[in-house]
């Protein structure tokens, strides 16, 4: 299979397009220069749907519900009266 020459230039083109990108990705990860923030930030929304995806869709509350205490009698109530 034979390409022409400026196939070849255009694939090595490509290629060192993806090069650059992995290289500033790493960079990124290592010195958390300028999208590292906004990275971290969608990871942790992405957490969090993948954790409570009611809650976030505004379907069903479940992030901040405390779980009730059971029925007839979960403690003591003690009354405290001064004279």
């Amino acid at each position: 299979m034979k390409f022409p020459r400026d196939s070849w230039l255009r694939i090595y083109w490509v290629a060192s397009l993806c090069a650059l990108a992995f290289a500033y990705g790493v960079a990124v990860g290592m010195f958390k220069i300028f999208p590292y923030r906004l990275l971290q930030t969608m990871a942790y929304t992405g957490r969090e749907l993948a954790r409570y995806p009611g809650h976030i869709l505004r379907i069903t509350p479940q992030k901040f519900l405390a779980e009730s205490p059971p029925a007839g009698g979960g403690g003591q109530v003690i009354f405290i009266h001064e004279d």
